[in-house]
């Protein structure tokens, strides 16, 4: 008695691998879209807090120009050095200061340091 051996219908059936492959491509392309989802997911708050810490560097930067522009201004005004006049432009490392208006005659002196897109004003009063 001979024993025949019986092929597998399924392994050699018609199209058998062909699906298999294509069923584990479609597994592989979902897997990757989730993962693409979740790191995107992941980078979003990332990319918004390096924004704001951005921001708040420019406008420290802005603040301590226009704190630099009116200790110049107190320091003309007490005869230590050349006032600057009106309009007057500074340009200092990763600041610009503006002289908008220089006191005369008891007025107020008003100085402004911007750095990127911040902008920050100071006004002194002259008694």
């Amino acid at each position: 008695m001979q024993m025949k051996r019986q092929k597998c219908k399924k392994r050699n059936a018609p199209g058998g691998v062909e699906q298999r492959r294509a069923s584990a491509l479609i597994v592989i392309v979902v897997v990757l879209a989730i993962l693409g989802i979740a790191i995107a997911g992941v980078i979003s708050p990332l990319v918004y807090e390096a924004a704001t810490v951005s921001l708040r560097v420019e406008t420290t930067r802005a603040f301590y120009g226009a704190e630099s522009g009116a200790a110049v201004i107190v320091q003309s005004s007490l005869g230590a050095i050349t006032p600057p006049a009106d309009g007057d432009t500074v340009v200092l490392e990763g600041a610009v200061v503006r002289y908008i208006q220089m006191p005369s005659g008891g007025s107020s002196a008003i100085v402004e340091g911007s750095s990127g897109s911040a902008i920050r004003r100071i006004e002194l009063q002259f008694e």
